[in-house]
């Protein structure tokens, strides 16, 4: 394939366009904390729901919040968490997350302007939600830079499904 038949690249947020580590392990030991309220059992529990490791404050590769949507992280941490709402769960997750101290990848101004000047069209495609993937865009200085944008929740479906690289 010739670097002409290339029309538009499609990144992944999270591990991809953001070092996943850097980024989201010290927010999960944050927000692991505050939704336990002060409570070690209940931080235990959300800490093994999440295959989080709270002394290394890392997730384990086996996590199935790494992959998985806002949504399933929610129902993942409902399960240590009975008493509250998996929707209360999800928008917890999903405004705290928004503000996450990202790390990026690599410099990523110079890299999505060199593509652009290429004449490619620049998209992202996360399981993150729309709002968090636009607010970690905008934080990074990068969002106007994208044509496409899509969360899991924008209407396209979720990874690792093919429906979103048809959107």
């Amino acid at each position: 394939m010739t670097p002409s038949a290339i029309g538009a690249v499609l990144f992944d947020k999270d591990g991809t366009l953001f070092d996943f580590g850097a980024t989201w392990d010290g927010w999960a030991a944050r927000t692991l904390r505050d939704l336990a309220d002060g409570d070690e059992v209940v931080l235990q529990d959300l800490a093994t729901v999440a295959c989080f490791d709270l002394e290394a404050a890392r997730f384990r590769p086996d996590s199935p919040i790494i992959a998985g949507t806002n949504r399933e992280a929610a129902q993942c941490l409902a399960k240590a968490l009975p008493a509250r709402r998996v929707e209360d769960i999800e928008r917890h997750l999903m405004l705290t997350s928004s503000v996450a101290p990202l790390a990026p990848a690599v410099a990523l101004v110079p890299l999505l302007s060199l593509l652009a000047q290429s004449g490619l069209k620049l998209g992202v495609m996360t399981n993150d939600t729309e709002f968090g993937a636009l607010a970690h865009l905008r934080q990074a200085g990068v969002s106007d830079m994208f044509d496409f944008v899509a969360g899991f929740d924008s209407g396209y479906g979720a990874k690792p499904a093919p429906d979103p690289l048809l959107a």
